[in-house]
């Protein structure tokens, strides 16, 4: 129940929290480690006070059978518990050190498999392997304090059990008879026991309670809050409208547009904002296109509009026509499931809605080629898709969301020069999918060739806007678009073409998904393969991690340990089986 509510309360706080607030690979880490520490830990939580209260019973036993010297035992005792004491001051630090380093390896580790891929384009593979490594090796030097720690802690407990009973019998003032000894032996095996086990759970406690103190910090980090107003009537209006937009009594004629920034500052860090004085609208039924050099702030401006900068100034208004936005970041998101469940997710299946934005991202010809269609399992972050197959995925599940408000940060960075032009005409052409809907758009791009398409044309340069409006009046200025070499007559003469280029026998990206698809096919036919739980390289690879004489004596004494906890057990039994058989013999020969 506990571990449930942990697991459940710290997806909550990562959904909630907002970006920059805690480290990636947090939450990640919480839910796995830190929750199986605090399981492992308090799972011997009620059999704490359960064996002290066996302790002090079995000190009173052994006081009414031998007297004052029952001191001894617990006297041996304290003294452990205060070396035990000390131990356990560095222990929560220790642990918390342990999970620090596993949560920078593991989010690392979830970021490199994610990007293996372009690891391996980029010759960067070995050199991010040995990084990993090197944190790897740095973990276990962290949790080698930890386990030094329960060893002592282990030693302390097996202390009063070996010394105990000796120590006891040497200071006994009374008689000790065969039954007295063996019961006060029961006594002390009955008051050092718990004991021993105690000493052995108390690291495993303080750990968790370590881990529940990193739970509770990443629950107590800051939560997003959307500054963005949503305003709902034309006298709102009048205090968002920015100066140099229209007049309020001509904007009152028109319905309220989804989108308006009036002094707008955005940025990650305190006092130090990305984008200053942003101050613009986003009309209704139109595509606004958002250009400018590269770190001008353009996918800043888009988490601005979602209400995701978690640093901010100004008004950000929406109207309420656009209750939910189709958002589309440029680093694909995609889900370990089919690519109808990518699209689909959480909508409803309309066929019709379905086939319509199938057919305008040009995803026909790849699920054709594709083993199993749109139920293809893509793997996990879609490593069987092409970079472009997976930005026309997530443009597809932005297009499916019953939205008028989609805001698309780069969407065209992983497709070839054909598919780019097919699906900007499909979607955002004057005869696309958007503009058969009457949705509202806003498109960064780099493509620079589309923006002749573009109804409004935001510029950002230097942290601000520096110029904003239509195509031709920003190319009758003498600015960012009128450099950027247009020649006349350039107004979209591709893009606006109705009929689809047919596609070619020689596109590199068709060689690209066939044998995407042939690796699928292949990886599902060896899944059963797979899906192994183990074999013996693993075990002969710890082997020689370890060492063959450290191997070697691990086995020794845990063979040693087993035949002695369990010799007095055998004892016990086969003298209990010669009484009988001479029991046996005995009664026959009387008979």
């Amino acid at each position: 129940m506990i571990r449930s509510i942990l697991i459940t309360e710290t997806y909550i706080k990562a959904i909630e929290a907002r970006l920059g607030a805690s480290d990636n690979g947090a939450a990640l880490t919480l839910m796995s480690t830190d929750i199986e520490r605090i399981s492992v830990g308090f799972l011997s939580l009620h059999e704490t006070w359960a064996r002290m209260i066996q302790a002090a019973l079995a000190s009173w036993l052994l006081y009414k059978q031998l007297g004052v010297v029952f001191a001894a035992p617990i006297a041996t005792v304290a003294v452990c518990f205060l070396g035990l004491a000390g131990v356990l001051r560095v222990t929560g630090e220790s642990q918390k050190h342990w999970m620090a380093g596993n949560q920078k390896r593991v989010g690392l580790t979830s970021v490199v498999i994610s990007s293996m891929k372009n690891l391996k384009i980029s010759g960067l593979s070995n050199t991010v392997g040995d990084y990993v490594q090197t944190l790897r090796v740095q973990e276990l030097s962290a949790g080698s304090r930890f386990r030094k720690i329960a060893i002592i802690a282990a030693l302390f407990g097996f202390i009063p059990l070996l010394i105990g009973p000796p120590l006891t019998f040497a200071f006994a003032q009374r008689t000790l008879d065969v039954p007295r000894t063996f019961t006060s032996l029961s006594y002390l095996l009955l008051l050092t026991n718990p004991l021993t086990e105690l000493f052995q759970n108390v690291p495993q406690l303080v750990s968790g309670l370590a881990c529940l103190s990193r739970i509770q910090a990443f629950l107590e980090c800051e939560t997003r809050q959307d500054f963005r107003a949503v305003v709902t009537d034309q006298k709102c209006l009048t205090e968002y409208v920015p100066a140099n937009t229209e007049h309020p009594t001509q904007a009152s004629e028109k319905p309220l547009p989804p989108v308006l920034i009036k002094n707008g500052m955005f940025g990650w860090e305190p006092n130090k904002f990305v984008l200053r004085d942003i101050t613009t609208q986003i009309s209704a039924s139109s595509l606004t296109m958002i250009v400018g050099p590269v770190g001008s702030g353009k996918s800043t401006l888009c988490k601005a509009l979602l209400g995701e900068v978690p640093y901010n100034e100004g008004n950000v208004s929406l109207s309420t026509r656009s209750p939910h936005v189709g958002y589309c970041e440029q680093p694909t998101f995609l889900l370990n499931g089919t690519i109808r469940d990518n699209i689909v997710r959480f909508s409803c299946f309309d066929e019709k809605r379905y086939a319509e934005v199938i057919k305008a991202t040009a995803l026909s010809f790849d699920l054709a080629t594709l083993p199993q269609g749109d139920m293809t399992n893509i793997g996990s972050d879609g490593i069987t898709l092409s970079g472009g197959q997976k930005q026309r995925v997530s443009l597809a599940r932005a297009l499916y969301l019953q939205s008028d408000l989609l805001v698309l940060d780069d969407v065209f960075s992983g497709l070839d020069a054909d598919t780019e032009e097919q699906v900007f005409r499909q979607v955002f052409g004057p005869d696309g999918l958007l503009r058969r809907r009457g949705a509202t758009v806003v498109l960064c791009t780099h493509s620079i060739k589309h923006l002749p398409v573009a109804d409004y044309i935001i510029v950002l340069g230097d942290g601000t806007v520096t110029e904003q409006g239509t195509f031709s009046e920003l190319m009758g200025r003498d600015g960012y678009i009128q450099r950027l070499g247009f020649s006349d007559g350039s107004g979209s003469d591709i893009s606006s073409q109705a009929a689809p280029p047919e596609p070619r026998d020689e596109n590199p990206e068709q060689t690209e998904h066939q044998n995407a698809s042939s690796t699928t096919a292949r990886a599902q036919l060896e899944a059963d393969e797979s899906r192994q739980v183990g074999d013996r390289t693993v075990y002969k690879h710890y082997l020689q991690s370890m060492g063959v004489p450290l191997a070697i004596c691990s086995l020794f004494f845990a063979v040693l340990w087993g035949v002695f906890t369990n010799f007095p057990t055998i004892c016990k039994s086969t003298t209990e089986l010669d009484e009988r058989a001479g029991y046996v013999i005995i009664t026959q020969v009387l008979n």
